[in-house]
């Protein structure tokens, strides 16, 4: 058996994505060299992964299986040159980091074990908290550095940042929506919803000020600091959402389908990135940190 990691690739983008079509511009092929790996990883492993269908593809209990091994190749791999290298310098002392909810389940696990393991001397301890909060903490010196949404930040003449991975914020639909075939869809098409709405410091601003640029008040009938409860709603047909690409999946908890659409108006993006204190004289840590975010997000983190 030869299977390569294209074909690995290739079909998480396909189950992912939920479409041969978005997977091919996910992964800046054609259809057909998408479609051409899948059948014959299929073909090497003698089971079906995917259900096709006119409306897109959908994974068999295979390739439920498959994709969770799929994903832990693809990461042992993409972890290789953080594990290789080594520093130039022995950099001891402390890091105190700071995570927002959102870059926590986002881009922390992408960048600490490579921090720590590239510089095991270094003390890490790691707190989560709000945005304002970091950033109080960053410019009175209680924290070394944050993972936060950069986008929101406030104090940027004292505070330095870098963008780790940049996502716009689209509309979720359940498959089967009428609005999936709308050659554009904008916010006054969906003001009447009803629409759930993820209880998010850090996604919230962005939303709410388009819809205050668009001079729209839409119908929310829930909120919720749950981002599986939106999946939830939004799969069983009893809602729409807007939420950033970095949150998406394309399957509720219970099995239902998830569509994302763009939106014509404009609707900023959330930018997830490592920010510090500006000082001429930085940390050596914090440098490294630094250096290392930057690989994580040069290895394409998502």
């Amino acid at each position: 058996m030869d299977i390569s990691i294209r074909q690995i690739r290739y079909f998480i983008a396909a189950s992912e994505a939920g479409s041969i079509s978005r997977a091919a511009i996910a992964t800046h092929v054609t259809q057909s060299a998408v479609t051409d790996a899948i059948k014959s990883l299929e073909r090497q492993l003698g089971i079906n992964l995917l259900e096709r269908s006119p409306s897109g593809v959908s994974l068999t209990q295979g390739g439920r299986r498959f994709l969770k091994k799929a994903r832990e190749i693809v990461t042992t791999l993409d972890d290789i040159p953080h594990s290789i290298s080594q520093p130039d310098t022995q950099v001891s002392g402390r890091l105190r980091l700071g995570v927002s909810s959102m870059a926590a389940g986002c881009c922390l696990g992408a960048v600490l074990p490579a921090f720590t393991r590239a510089y095991g001397d270094v003390k890490v301890s790691v707190i989560e908290g709000h945005r304002p909060e970091l950033e109080s903490k960053l410019l009175s010196g209680g924290l070394d550095a944050a993972l936060l949404v950069v986008s929101n930040l406030e104090n940027t003449d004292a505070i330095a940042h870098r963008v780790l991975s940049r996502s716009k914020n689209r509309l979720w639909l359940h498959a089967g929506h009428p609005l999936l075939d709308a050659q554009a869809i904008h916010l006054r098409d969906i003001i009447d919803g009803p629409l759930v709405a993820w209880r998010n410091e850090e996604l919230s601003r962005q939303v709410s000020r388009a819809w205050m640029d668009a001079n729209l008040v839409p119908q929310i009938i829930f909120e919720t600091s749950s981002v599986e409860a939106v999946r939830s709603l939004v799969a069983s047909r009893a809602a729409m959402a807007i939420i950033c690409d970095t949150m998406y999946r394309p399957w509720s908890l219970e099995g239902g389908r998830i569509e994302a659409r763009e939106l014509a108006d404009r609707c900023m993006t959330t930018d997830l990135g490592v920010a510090w204190r500006r000082s001429a004289d930085l940390p050596a840590a914090v440098r490294c940190f630094v250096e290392v975010c930057d690989n994580a997000q040069a290895g394409g983190m998502k």
